[in-house]
């Protein structure tokens, strides 16, 4: 399963701005951490397999008054980011 959008997705829109957004952070589904044969053979005999859980989603506030001319007001929640960030 492909994640979405790739570093080459992440690059081809960083072309066209620098304000792109992303609700939550793209991360491994797999756990990196090193265990012990026996743990991991205990882990598959149990469950299969163990995921890291995928972060919570968060949102991207984009405000303007009509008629201003101040620029766009951007709120990021706790898991949102940047576009180019999304991959770290």
């Amino acid at each position: 399963m492909s994640k979405i959008p790739t570093r080459s997705d992440v690059t081809r829109i960083g072309a066209f701005t620098s304000e792109g957004y992303s609700t939550s952070k793209i991360s491994s589904t797999k756990s990196n951490i090193k265990r012990l044969p026996a743990i991991e053979r205990t882990i598959r005999e149990s469950v299969g397999t163990i995921r890291r859980i995928q972060p919570r989603t968060g949102m991207v506030r984009l405000r303007y008054t009509i008629g201003a001319s101040a620029p766009w007001s951007v709120e990021l929640s706790e898991n949102a980011c940047k576009l180019i960030e999304i991959h770290t």
